[in-house]
């Protein structure tokens, strides 16, 4: 640590060089002197050194949202709560050595000296982790600010500020790869596999342009009736060489490269423009959902868009369902209270998507007259060995009923699962026991026999075929 200097004069400009004015905590031009002789400390000591690199979720939307008030708030709060964890850690354990600072805008990083072991890191990214996840109040906004974070190790990721500073930020875009708010630890393959994406991201955007992606869709099943009454759409991309390439690995790399816009938009009108057809066809149609990203749900034409291109198709807003995951919903709630009013005003129904993972607000949740919660499929996979996943379950299907909307359970592929979801009261499932995502065609003929009823016997998919659609939803 560099020592200050006694003058009252010299104190101010030491101040003004070395610490940043919105949170007081120290700056980039601090941190890289704190680095540097950490380094040399566990050099000479033979002591380890993690480096912890931390950015905020979303935050760009919180300042395009509600202006850069709200976002100066938000940080000065992560940098107290920040604090709090580096006090209680350090009084906890005396020999640790804990130095934060603030890079600019939404990143922090944190050098931790001496900790025990590995384990002892993966604790503190776990301390730092639930500290700043709890919701933040804004005013009359309730806010949820979570943290994706990286980590680097001295000596085994790097011997100097830049080695351990590049491998950190690799590590915290492995973690955003991995649906934010999440921890990793640097790992060589992370290089090769950011080289890979930069391949893939190129390769995406040519195959919006080639025709390369495609809409399956995954009944939804009305437990009581055991018949079809909706869908969800989801995409597909198969490559010309590397053949089908999961939603899961190209979904993120479009968020964060910016292409999940043009995605989004592409699924809308893929989607509007199957239910035109369809409508042609003179088939008695069911609601189709389709998933949007938060980009999308906050971009202020998304209402407009919507209504323009069912006009356009000749298609009624009833037949479009919107999904939106929980996280995006609660991120910014009033704001897309409003959007979520819009949409149902002008006929479309809304969803919340992955239900369960999230901190919603139940006096939130009343005021959104959303159409329907879908219980996330990590809480249906176990429920029948998992009491806490019987339990969540359960609360949710009752939640659901309270409010007086429909519920809905996703990744069902057994009979034991939907036996007890049935006995819950759940209204709907989707899954592998009923149907795989089918082909537009495949589908377009359920919709020509949907009002029989469902043959489980024929219809069962084995459980062991997986499929990840968008949002690890279906």
């Amino acid at each position: 640590m560099i020592k200050p200097p006694f003058n009252d004069d010299e104190r101010r400009l030491y101040h003004l060089a070395y610490f940043d004015p919105l949170t007081g905590i120290a700056n980039r031009q601090m941190f890289i002197r704190n680095l540097q002789e950490a380094i040399k400390r566990a050099e000479a000591e033979d002591a380890t050194l993690a480096l912890f690199y931390l950015d905020l979720d979303e935050f760009k939307r919180i300042n395009d949202t509600l202006g850069h008030n709200a976002g100066d708030s938000i940080l000065k709060a992560v940098s107290k709560r920040l604090q709090l964890v580096v006090e209680k850690t350090t009084l906890a354990q005396p020999r640790v050595t804990l130095e934060l600072a603030r890079l600019g805008g939404d990143e922090f990083v944190l050098i931790a000296c001496s900790l025990k072991d590995e384990k002892a890191v993966d604790n503190l990214a776990k301390r730092i982790s639930r500290a700043l996840s709890w919701p933040l109040m804004y005013k009359r906004y309730e806010l949820v600010i979570t943290p994706s974070i990286g980590i680097s190790l001295y000596p085994e990721d790097g011997r100097s500020v830049q080695a351990l500073m590049k491998n950190a930020d690799t590590a915290l875009h492995e973690a955003k790869r991995a649906g934010r708010n999440e921890y990793k630890f640097y790992s060589r393959m992370m290089n090769a596999r950011a080289l890979e994406d930069l391949a893939l991201e190129g390769e995406l955007r040519r195959a919006l342009e080639n025709d390369e992606l495609h809409m399956v869709y995954q009944p939804k099943v009305e437990i009581a009736s055991e018949t079809i009454v909706g869908a969800e759409a989801l995409i597909r991309w198969q490559h010309p060489e590397k053949g089908t390439i999961s939603p899961a690995r190209f979904i993120s790399l479009a968020e964060r490269s910016g292409l999940i816009l043009e995605i989004d938009r592409w699924v809308v009108d893929a989607v509007i423009k199957q239910l035109s057809a369809w409508r042609k066809l003179g088939l008695d149609l069911v609601p189709v959902a389709a998933n949007l990203s938060g980009r999308e749900f906050v971009n202020k034409g998304l209402v407009w868009s919507l209504s323009q291109a069912a006009d356009e198709f000749d298609v009624p807003p009833t037949l479009l369902e919107i999904e939106i995951t929980e996280s995006v919903l609660m991120s910014d709630a009033e704001a897309a209270k409003v959007t979520v009013g819009k949409l149902k005003s002008m006929g479309f129904h809304v969803a919340v998507d992955d239900f369960g993972t999230g901190y919603s607000s139940l006096s939130y949740l009343k005021s959104f007259s959303v159409s329907a919660l879908k219980i996330d499929r990590s809480f249906v996979t176990d429920l029948c060995e998992d009491a806490e996943d019987r339990a969540i379950c359960t609360a949710i299907i009752a939640m659901a009923k309270g409010l007086g909307i429909k519920s809905i359970a996703e990744g069902v592929t057994s009979a034991e699962q939907l036996q007890y979801l049935r006995a819950q009261g759940c209204d709907y499932v989707q899954g592998y026991y009923f149907y795989k995502p089918q082909s537009a065609e495949d589908f377009q003929a359920l919709l020509q026999q949907r009002m029989k009823p469902i043959s489980t016997d024929v219809a069962k998919m084995p459980a062991q075929v997986l499929d990840y659609p968008l949002n690890q939803s279906g």
